[in-house]
């Protein structure tokens, strides 16, 4: 999911995986036993945390483009955060100098 809104995101049982960079998202349901993570989030910032409000727990981060996000993640039993993969998105200035850097390296070996 990289837009738009959802209620609910349900990962079953088996293999089935998610792979989200934006959007709203009011709940996550993980009902995978987790030896490898299914859910992969793109993130910037701050690793995502997740923060107890009311007796619920919420994934609270900023998406790759800085867009906060605050997810319920229902307890269904199974490690619903660990079944995060995070991926940091770089900062826009971040990939300028990694290009300006690659830029002056083939310069100076030409």
């Amino acid at each position: 999911m990289s837009d738009g809104q959802v209620h609910q995101i349900s990962i079953g049982n088996g293999d089935a995986t998610a792979t989200l960079t934006g959007g709203l998202i009011e709940a996550i349901y993980s009902y995978q036993s987790v030896n490898n993570p299914h859910i992969t989030l793109y993130y910037s910032g701050d690793l995502p945390t997740v923060q107890a409000s009311g007796g619920f727990d919420y994934l609270v981060g900023a998406w790759g483009d800085g867009t906060d996000f605050s997810i319920y993640l229902h307890n269904t039993g199974y490690d619903t955060y660990g079944n995060f993969d995070f991926v940091l998105v770089p900062e826009p200035t971040t990939l300028i100098l990694f290009g300006l850097g690659g830029l002056w390296l083939r310069k100076t070996m030409l």
